[in-house]
């Protein structure tokens, strides 16, 4: 999880890696990951406002990502699976972002519009 206070982020922060640990409540197959932000506006002198993209929380907009994984990777209850998550600004259209995940023995690339 990555958090931000966007009163005081910088542009390079915005650029970040993070590491990713799934711990696997049954045996299968994990064929993709979704990705949400939760949003939290607080200040002084003002009520919070907040709302999340969540796949529990009510529908925005927003929606979720999904992040397939090709091939499949196969797990065991209890695995614990590691690896990294890197969010940074596509440099060749700088409204979308540019995701990498490695986890178990598989990289892959997106692109968020």
């Amino acid at each position: 999880m990555q958090m931000f206070d966007i009163s005081q982020i910088t542009l390079k922060e915005l650029d970040y890696t993070v590491p990713v640990s799934l711990t696997i409540t049954e045996d299968g197959f994990i064929t993709a990951l979704v990705g949400y932000f939760d949003v939290i506006f607080d200040g002084p002198n003002m009520n919070p406002v907040t709302f999340s993209t969540g796949p529990l929380s009510t529908p925005t907009h927003w929606k979720q990502t999904v992040f397939l994984i090709d091939p499949e990777i196969p797990v065991k209850k209890d695995d614990i699976l590691t690896g990294t998550l890197t969010c940074m600004k596509n440099r060749k259209s700088p409204r979308t972002l540019v995701v990498r995940l490695s986890i178990a023995d598989r990289f892959a690339s997106y692109i968020i519009e």
